[in-house]
């Protein structure tokens, strides 16, 4: 995996980022059965 046509960077990186009060987020990683699971106790089948 990679990055294409990148147009910029963050001065300071992320630490700059957050440091200037910016938000962040995060994205967590889980697997296909878990996402089953999790799915199926939302719909409640």
């Amino acid at each position: 995996m990679g990055f294409d046509n990148v147009l910029g960077y963050i001065a300071g990186g992320l630490e700059g980022w957050q440091a200037n009060g910016l938000p962040i987020d995060i994205v967590n990683r889980i697997t296909a059965q878990t996402f089953k699971i999790n799915a199926l106790q939302l719909i409640k089948w």
